[in-house]
């Protein structure tokens, strides 16, 4: 799956996902990137174990969501149990929580020239069936890239 040193237009992140999918034995994976067109708006484009094409539909703004947030931030947001770490009248900020029927997730962010570009979505439909061992399970076999992608971003001296 780590093809290091592709381009974004030659790797093909819906298998990649997919590959996800089956290795961590999750109900959903998707990954969202930031539009070219819009700096500061992401969509959900590669997903696998959807419920629904609901998906297509959200598009989000820095800030606001999983995706959102994560953008924002650079930074991994986990969550083990939606119901409780999520105010639930501020569900509506989380449409592919809602829309997937998600109870838990790994959310974190992929760089490409020292920039968050895409956000990487790991999660489940039972609550703790994602959440922190999961996040480390991923980290140690990931490594630093997701195809043209890093996990985190490189330091430079």
């Amino acid at each position: 799956m780590e093809r290091r040193g592709e381009g974004m237009e030659s790797f093909d992140f819906q298998t990649a996902i997919h590959q996800l999918h089956e290795i961590y034995e999750v109900d959903l994976v998707a990954l969202a990137m930031v539009l070219p067109e819009e700096q500061f708006l992401l969509k959900w484009k590669y997903i696998s174990g959807n419920l629904n094409q609901q998906y297509k539909r959200i598009q989000l703004r820095t800030g606001k969501g999983v995706a959102g947030a994560v953008f924002k931030s650079g930074k991994p947001y986990i969550v083990s149990n939606v119901p409780t770490q999520i105010d639930p009248n501020k569900m509506y900020h989380y449409p592919i929580l809602q829309f997937e029927q998600i109870k838990s997730f790994v959310a974190l962010p992929l760089f490409k020239n020292h920039r968050v570009t895409a956000v990487l979505l790991v999660a489940s439909r039972e609550i703790e069936g994602a959440g922190i061992a999961l996040y480390q399970r991923m980290m140690d076999e990931l490594g630093e890239c997701f195809g043209p992608l890093y996990l985190q971003e490189l330091m430079t001296n």
